[in-house]
């Protein structure tokens, strides 16, 4: 294949799903493709080891819709002289920031990555939501070479609702390497966390933000702790809501340590404990009881298909689009109506606004089943281990080199 000139483009380089996907690819093609990226701005840090090189833009988002239109002016301009200055043959960028960005500069091949579902986000409302699905998605994803939709559900949204053409969308879901998740996973626990690996834990990894359904975890936690009283709930990662929740699971009785706050001697006697951001989460995914996922909708968690590789069961609400497709492939996109078990974990209504009891109550009986019984635990992870092994990073890789 002919060696060729690529730009990735992404609006920050700081510690998320999306991010780590992006690294991935831009090492990937970096082994055999002339690899550089942009980054709008390096502020938040870079929390992924990269192998090419990166050029920080260092130009903020802007907080009113004038600093934006100024900002997203002067984004358009940088990125525009790059392509020209680097003569760059194709742009893939990741976020719908970047993707306008993408698609509206240059005259190379621009490959837009579209990982999460638009309609069920609840971040984009209001009079800019609208603008966003009404006016921008639909005109400026059409300027696009091609579009990259994580899985078939938002492949179809991306059809039905904002009238891109279905020959110009594919879908290419994340890679991973199993083989060096396995050995993250089998490294030693730090000394202060050696405790879990004779406790019984459930466990969050991610960012703490909004759309996550973390008050929801807390919740079914608090229910299942009324069973199983010895269990813990330990969640991995940062964000905008930590605050929020660390309060919230005071509120809600628990013991809670922090470990930027807390004293290390509690950690063993707490019920909750919000470690942030590490480097390795596998260690403490493979020796947890599951992995539980509530958002309200995804993409294609890379952690749900990370902790199927380390061994560990997930169970997930079955939100648009990502988590059903994974765990459940059988059901052919077929939303569930209860709890129960699929062909490669658990999965879980979504909850009623109005009235969430029930489907709560739904959750805490299922996660108590298979808490108590590990022979079904098993017999899950059994099969979810089987199909890990087919989904091959080069057969990934193999359609993102015939997009660019």
């Amino acid at each position: 294949m002919t060696a060729k000139k690529i730009l990735m483009l992404i609006p920050n380089l700081d510690f998320g799903g999306a991010q780590r996907s992006f690294c991935n690819l831009a090492n990937a093609l970096s082994e055999d493709h002339a690899v550089t990226i942009a980054v709008f701005n390096t502020i938040e840090g870079v929390s992924f080891e990269y192998h090419c090189k990166i050029i920080d833009l260092d130009i903020p988002g802007g907080r009113f819709f004038f600093s934006k239109a100024y900002y997203f002016l002067k984004r358009w301009h940088a990125v525009k002289s790059i392509k020209n200055k680097l003569g760059i043959d194709t742009t893939i960028s990741y976020l719908e920031g970047a993707n306008y960005i993408n698609a509206l500069t240059g005259t190379d091949r621009k490959v837009l990555s579209v990982r999460g579902s638009k309609s069920y986000d609840e971040n984009i409302r209001g009079p800019l939501g609208w603008i966003r699905k009404n006016l921008l998605i639909p005109l400026v994803y059409k300027r696009s070479s091609h579009i990259v939709a994580l899985n078939n559900g938002i492949k179809r949204e991306l059809e039905l609702e904002y009238g891109i053409a279905p020959k110009k969308v594919m879908v290419i879901r994340n890679f991973y390497d199993a083989s060096k998740i396995r050995q993250l996973a089998q490294m030693p626990f730090c000394e202060e966390l050696q405790f879990l690996k004779g406790a019984s834990y459930l466990i969050y990894a991610g960012r703490l933000a909004s759309g996550k359904g973390l008050k929801s975890i807390l919740e079914v936690f608090a229910m299942l702790k009324q069973k199983h009283h010895g269990l813990k709930l330990v969640l991995v990662g940062d964000g905008p809501m930590k605050p929020e929740l660390v309060r919230f699971a005071q509120v809600s009785g628990f013991t809670v340590f922090v470990q930027e706050v807390s004293d290390n001697l509690r950690i063993a006697r707490s019920d909750v404990l919000f470690l942030g951001y590490k480097d390795n989460p596998y260690q403490l995914i493979r020796w947890a009881e599951m992995l539980i996922i509530a958002s309200t909708s995804e993409g294609g968690p890379n952690i749900l298909m990370e902790a199927l590789i380390c061994g560990t069961l997930v169970v997930s609400t079955d939100c648009p689009y990502g988590p059903g497709e994974q765990l459940a492939p059988e059901l052919n996109g077929k939303q569930v109506a209860t709890a129960q078990e699929v062909n490669h974990g658990i999965l879980l209504p979504l909850l009623d606004e109005t009235n969430p009891d029930p489907q709560l109550n739904q959750w805490s009986d299922i996660i108590s089943e298979y808490l108590t019984k590990k022979n079904k635990r098993d017999k899950v992870i059994e099969r979810a281990l089987e199909w890990t092994e087919t989904q091959s990073p080069e057969n990934v890789l193999n359609k993102w080199r015939r997009v660019i």
